[in-house]
């Protein structure tokens, strides 16, 4: 244990030692610059804009609220669309259990669209305009929602998982690749 005390107070060592720590925290920080740049926008600093990109999570968090939403809605409904598809009965009484349980849901559904709205509006009129002046492009609203599927694209929009590829990006090439799956 001296020798090492005596180790440690000779400078030499001591910057020899310090260099060597230099060294090793430059090669970790050049791994994580390369890391970073692998992973994209979330973890380099050049060029990324943040508030974008943090608009960007609360649509899609928002998104999330409102799919966390579809899914309870949809297991509710579930004996209903069975009875359509498997010719299984449903009574009178539990159709109107069962819609009476939707729409004591659509009180906080509506809330949750009109957060959506909003955000997803401010996210459009700073940075997509285009999107927004498009005549296909409509507000969400209950019809709107209820209407919609699990497998829907809506839910599933890549640009929120940070893609910037044509096929994650574009409604055009994402509506156009099933079909040409099927033919394939």
């Amino acid at each position: 244990m001296e020798n090492s005390l005596k180790k440690l107070r000779n400078w030499d060592n001591c910057t020899e030692i310090l260099e060597r720590f230099v060294d090793e925290i430059e090669q970790a920080e050049a791994s994580q610059v390369e890391l970073a740049g692998q992973l994209g926008f979330m973890y380099t600093g050049a060029g990324t804009d943040f508030e974008k990109e943090k608009m960007k999570l609360l649509v899609w968090s928002k998104k999330q609220e409102l799919y966390t939403k579809a899914v309870e809605i949809m297991s509710v409904r579930q004996p209903i669309s069975e009875s359509r598809n498997r010719a299984r009965n449903v009574g009178t009484t539990l159709k109107e259990k069962i819609y009476e349980s939707i729409n004591g849901q659509k009180g906080a559904v509506l809330r949750l669209i009109n957060q959506f709205n909003k955000v997803n509006k401010a996210y459009l009129e700073k940075y997509d305009q285009e999107a927004l002046n498009d005549p296909k492009y409509q507000a969400l609203s209950w019809d709107l929602f209820a209407s919609k599927k699990l497998e829907d694209i809506f839910w599933n929009e890549a640009h929120f998982y940070h893609s910037q590829a044509p096929w994650a990006v574009s409604l055009d090439v994402r509506k156009g690749i099933r079909p040409f799956l099927m033919v394939d």
